[in-house]
């Protein structure tokens, strides 16, 4: 696991110079696996030749960063690993903000319905699940003409369709229905979401029975 060789944008990476890498082994900068567990590793890609995966590692004042590991095995003269990383510290920020984000839609006691333009379900949260008595597995692909709509909001649901064309939000009431056909009075916040090119690509709904 000595390092033989490392790049300049390594070394503006980890934070330590060249020289002071080149005394180092790769178990003294992995911040997840334990000298005994990059052993270990490090046997294992010998044996297939080769390995992709993600790790952290430790930069020179403490802080940790997110990498992308491709390496492979050569054999020859002793063997060697010859190893790219690539920092991906903000791509995994971005994956935590996302996931910390879903977990609030799935948090809020209210109905929270997302389709794309054409009106077919891609998030469902719990709320939505117990107010309409359709699991997630149920909803998505679905449309919401097929789940909730009643005969009564046929109408008001074009009302609705044309305001979100022309880039509006709507909020009002209408009679929806549940799994079993019971009529529902929701009051409801319905809003367009726009792509990069300025074209409508989703919709989300924000719904409480009342």
């Amino acid at each position: 696991g000595r390092l033989l060789d490392v790049n300049q944008a390594y070394c503006q990476m980890s934070g330590y110079t060249q020289q002071e890498l080149l005394g180092m082994k790769i178990s003294q900068l992995d911040a997840i696996e334990s000298p005994a567990d990059t052993a270990a590793h490090i046997e294992k890609i010998m044996a297939q030749g080769q390995d992709r995966f993600e790790s952290k590692q430790c930069r020179k004042d403490g802080s940790i960063f997110n990498i992308e590991v491709s390496t492979q095995y050569h054999p020859e003269g002793g063997g060697r690993f010859v190893t790219f990383l690539r920092d991906i510290t903000e791509r995994a920020r971005d994956e935590e903000q996302l996931r910390f984000q879903a977990r609030l839609l799935d948090a809020i006691e209210q109905a929270v319905i997302v389709t794309d333009k054409e009106g077919q379900v891609i998030y469902w949260n719990p709320f939505a699940e117990k107010l309409y008595g359709w699991s997630v597995e149920e909803a998505l692909g679905k449309t919401t003409i097929e789940l909730i709509a009643s005969e009564q909001s046929q109408e008001q649901g074009i009302e609705i369709m044309s305001r979100l064309q022309a880039g509006k939000s709507w909020s009002g009431e209408y009679l929806a229905r549940d799994r079993t056909g019971k009529l529902l009075h929701i009051q409801s916040t319905i809003t367009p979401i726009y792509n990069t090119s300025g074209k409508l690509s989703h919709i989300i709904g924000i719904s409480s029975d009342v």
